[in-house]
């Protein structure tokens, strides 16, 4: 069972690490536009 759910893990390493480096990328390009409009309604 442990086996199963680590394999996968070491295998798609590499492609895993991208595609979460990619989102986080993603997220903080969405945070940068949405700031100066909170900014505005916050204050």
């Amino acid at each position: 069972m442990a086996f199963a759910t680590i394999a996968p893990l070491i295998y798609f390493g590499r492609v895993l690490r991208s595609i979460e480096a990619s989102a986080i990328d993603v997220y903080e390009t969405i945070e940068a536009w949405i700031l100066p409009i909170r900014i505005c309604f916050v204050g």
